[in-house]
């Protein structure tokens, strides 16, 4: 799902519910890093290009995802990935996991990649290992294409069914993982950045429902009018009771 930098302010406010308290979200920022395989030894994680030790010179905590031919004999594809701390959770909670466009191009600006990218879902450690460029997925959360991203633009997928089963199951962390669908070695990539997990509170039982975000604003008028409906109301209540009495 594909929500533009112009959303960011307006997603990262509580949800505005009419008739009950606003339910609160807690967040909880994804350890994020890529690592790569070589041709020789293809999917298989042989090296990082983003980690939190400063891999090749190249920003922390980014998710490059492309395929590159630095040499001949030495062509590799890299995965992004992130990691999110479960600990704390609640199975009746509302998660999503959001995050943003870094750079329309590989770390070492080898060329903008134009492809589709899936998106799937393991069972993370809270550490960066090189296995998780090939460890056993717990299945596809979504895909979409790089083609109309720019950066800032923000990426959002519900992972709500995904992390109550990791929860039940006694696990303690969420991994994410971003590769291409197609293996590709052209020299091209994409990077991103800024891995969030979002878990609201469901409403109490029996209350409305949370508008949407974008709808905050009419949401505001409508509860102005009506305001202004009920306090219309209850005047020519008060003055029928005068002419009656």
């Amino acid at each position: 799902m594909f929500i533009n930098k112009s959303c960011l302010a307006a997603s990262l406010v509580t949800v505005v519910c009419l008739g009950t308290e606003a339910q609160a979200v807690m967040v909880t920022n994804g350890l994020t890093f890529s690592v790569a395989d070589l041709q020789s030894l293809p999917f298989i994680g042989n090296h990082y290009h983003s980690n939190a030790a400063g891999a090749l010179g190249n920003p922390l905590a980014k998710a490059e995802v492309g395929g590159f031919l630095f040499t001949s004999e030495q062509p590799e594809e890299v995965r992004g990935m992130s990691e999110f701390n479960l600990a704390g959770l609640s199975t009746s909670g509302v998660s999503r996991v959001r995050f943003s466009v870094f750079k329309e191009n590989s770390l070492a600006d080898e060329g903008r990649g134009v492809f589709d990218i899936d998106v799937y879902a393991y069972r993370g450690n809270q550490a960066e290992n090189l296995s998780d460029f090939e460890i056993p997925t717990l299945g596809l959360v979504g895909s979409f294409n790089t083609g109309p991203l720019s950066v800032g633009d923000l990426l959002e997928f519900d992972v709500d069914s995904i992390v109550d089963s990791l929860i039940l199951g006694g696990d303690t962390s969420l991994g994410l993982r971003l590769q291409q669908r197609t293996r590709g070695l052209d020299g091209k990539g994409f990077v991103f950045d800024q891995f969030q997990l979002m878990s609201a509170a469901p409403p109490p039982a029996g209350a409305p429902g949370p508008l949407p975000l974008l709808g905050a604003a009419a949401a505001f008028r409508f509860s102005r009018r009506l305001k202004s409906r009920m306090q219309a109301a209850g005047s020519r209540s008060s003055c029928g009771g005068r002419g009656q009495g």
